[in-house]
């Protein structure tokens, strides 16, 4: 019997007052090492969380390189193909060129400013307009043009009868539907000349023009 009654009060024995302390103690004990565990288990996670949120910020900031350095290699292989489509493909021409149209739309609103296709469509149109570092080899490239197009037919040459000579004098092309390899000196000519090619063939056509800015350099 671990309790008494005197005068209507209940006691509890001395000797037993310290194992009811003791009980007490290990049940708080208990509680707070179930406290502390579950504590070291939410920290491990907050800290796998925190590895793995720095791990997407970092594949992220790649991605977003990645991304930086794709949109770069797309507006250097357009301004490319802008430039050699008139047959200007020396890289240091290509530069002059470039850094002209950069100089010629310094100052011009998002409105206003003209592509690099479009503004040199117009230097080599009117080569004797065009600036100074690039006019001597627009000039160069307008007299090679002009010297180099064919001569008016005469008018009374009918229409199918230049078909019909056409026919006979074009021999049969048995490789026209073949697609170049990559590797090829034709590939990019052609990706330049066909947009639709370009389109189906854009990942291999901006690699190879990387290779060959590459063997270039």
């Amino acid at each position: 019997m671990n309790e008494i009654e005197h005068e209507g009060k209940t006691y509890i024995l001395k000797s037993q007052i310290e194992s009811i302390i003791k009980e007490r103690v290990g049940k708080v004990a208990q509680r707070a090492t179930i406290a502390e565990e579950a504590l070291a288990q939410a920290e491990s996670r907050l800290e796998k969380a925190e590895k793995a949120m720095s791990s997407v910020d970092i594949l992220n900031q790649q991605l977003s390189d990645m991304q930086t350095k794709l949109n770069t290699a797309e507006r250097r292989f357009e301004r490319y193909q802008s430039i050699s489509k008139h047959g200007l493909t020396d890289p240091d021409l290509i530069e002059a060129i470039e850094w002209s149209y950069e100089r010629s739309q310094k100052g011009a609103s998002e409105k206003e400013r003209l592509t690099l296709s479009d503004w040199l469509d117009t230097q080599v149109e009117n080569p004797d307009k065009a600036p100074l570092t690039i006019r001597p080899h627009l000039r160069a490239l307008r007299e090679v043009v002009t010297s180099t197009e064919d001569p008016p037919v005469p008018q009374e040459v009918s229409t199918q009868a230049q078909m019909a000579e056409l026919e006979r004098a074009t021999p049969p092309r048995t490789n026209s539907g073949a697609i170049p390899s990559p590797d090829s000196p034709s590939f990019l000519d052609r990706a330049l000349k066909d947009p639709d090619f370009y389109a189906a063939n854009r990942d291999k056509v901006i690699e190879a023009w990387r290779h060959r800015q590459r063997r270039q350099g």
